[in-house]
């Protein structure tokens, strides 16, 4: 669970922000988030803002969930707004990755195309709907598609 579903989770629970940033302190396992979320606590102590505690700390708050915190707090609404933040970084995260997955993937089909040994080979991997380890390795170590 992200941060910022704990803490959504703690609001809507109805646990004060210090109390809930203290909670997540302890419970968290890294080391650079639990130095930034103590710095919070501090500076929430002497009378800032949530949203200009986390401003503080722009290398784990990006500008735009500043403003957005910022508008939260000036409405009441931060619990739903850090709910809705949340959904957002969790489909970011998940976006982020499948580009990722893309962009690294080797699409060794393109390189055995032309290969009449790789065609009939993976069609009949294509028609049972198996992608297992035994369509690929007769395309990729064919001396045809090298």
């Amino acid at each position: 669970m992200n941060f910022t579903r704990q803490l959504a989770v703690f609001m809507r629970a109805g646990i004060p922000i210090m109390e809930a940033l203290e909670v997540i302190v302890e419970e968290t396992q890294n080391k650079m988030l639990k130095a930034i979320l103590n710095e919070m606590v501090d500076s929430l102590r002497a009378g800032d803002t949530f949203a200009a505690s986390a401003a503080a700390h722009p290398e784990a708050f990006p500008s735009f969930y500043v403003g957005i915190l910022e508008s939260a707090e000036l409405t009441g609404n931060l619990d739903n707004v850090l709910n809705q933040l949340a959904d957002y970084i969790d489909r970011d995260v998940k976006a982020r990755g499948k580009v990722t997955a893309a962009l690294i993937y080797r699409p060794w089909w393109r390189q055995c195309r032309s290969s009449p040994y790789w065609s009939s080979r993976f069609s009949s991997c294509l028609a049972s709907k198996s992608f297992s380890r035994h369509c690929t390795p007769s395309c990729r170590w064919s001396p045809e598609c090298s």
